[in-house]
């Protein structure tokens, strides 16, 4: 529904809300007021909607999947639990459903549970991309950096144009503090994609957490040339300047980043930084 993707989710609500008084058996309307009323934050009335859907029509993997994040947000991470594994059953490929069940098993105490599951399932077939995916996010989700490390250069071996492992494996280098190791690997992922907002904005990261400003600075402006609304871009790009000594030029970043989202808080403070880099004493 237009009105649910831009955001306009009380205009979907009524929207869908009328389309089911026309059509009372239609999976479709029921699963997008589903969706807006997650939009709005109402996640128990959207898993009601979203079982409603799968009671007219209960092979649709999104539904179930959709219906299982709205009960992880309304905190009932059982429920989410057997959503996840009913998408799972329907599509045991889905990537999304396999990296919710492990925040939910995580939410319930039972994250080794995941790792568990994985180890059986490799000894009958060691070589699985999509097992070792699965082993890597459950022990990446435990914050077993080191292990899910290994598991990724293993899947890359194995498929060294593998988009996903390349992105998570950098992911799991910033966890591990490996900035340099980090570069490279999104060095990788943007010859795949030299676009890629992800690739470059974690990559700017990095280059910060190394002092590395300039490089850090291109990168934030090559965001922001990709996305002149991108908040987040403005004001990293804005911490990049203070560090640079371009306090006026930093302050218009952060004065841009909160004209975007005046809740940006990290702009919020970047901009504070640097105002007292001036006045020292400012209050």
């Amino acid at each position: 529904m237009a009105k649910y993707r831009m955001g306009q989710n009380q205009g979907a609500l009524e929207d869908a809300k009328h389309a089911l008084e026309l059509d009372p058996m239609s999976a479709f309307a029921w699963s997008s007021r589903g969706m807006a009323e997650s939009g709005l934050g109402q996640y128990k009335e959207a898993s009601i909607s979203f079982e409603q859907a799968l009671e007219i029509n209960n092979k649709s993997p999104s539904i179930w999947l959709n219906k299982g994040m709205a009960l992880q947000n309304a905190r009932d991470n059982q429920g989410a639990l057997d959503a996840y594994e009913q998408v799972l059953s329907l599509d045991p490929n889905n990537t999304m459903a396999w990296v919710y069940k492990v925040m939910a098993l995580r939410n319930l105490g039972r994250g080794e549970e995941a790792v568990r599951i994985t180890d059986r399932e490799l000894k009958y077939d060691p070589a699985s991309i999509t097992l070792l995916m699965r082993k890597a996010y459950a022990l990446y989700s435990l914050n077993r950096f080191d292990e899910a490390l290994l598991i990724y250069n293993r899947i890359l071996d194995l498929s060294p144009a593998n988009f996903d492992a390349l992105l998570y494996k950098a992911s799991t280098q910033m966890s591990l503090g490996d900035y340099l190791g980090a570069i490279k690997t999104y060095n990788q992922v943007l010859q795949f994609d030299g676009n890629n907002t992800e690739a470059l904005q974690y990559q700017a990261l990095a280059y910060y957490r190394l002092d590395q400003y300039e490089p850090s600075l291109a990168l934030n402006d090559r965001l922001i040339a990709q996305d002149p609304k991108s908040s987040l871009a403005w004001s990293n790009r804005g911490y990049c300047l203070v560090k640079l000594g371009r306090i006026q030029d930093a302050i218009k970043s952060f004065d841009k980043a909160l004209e975007l989202n005046p809740r940006n808080y990290n702009a919020m403070s970047g901009r504070l930084i640097a105002i007292r880099a001036v006045w020292p004493h400012y209050r």
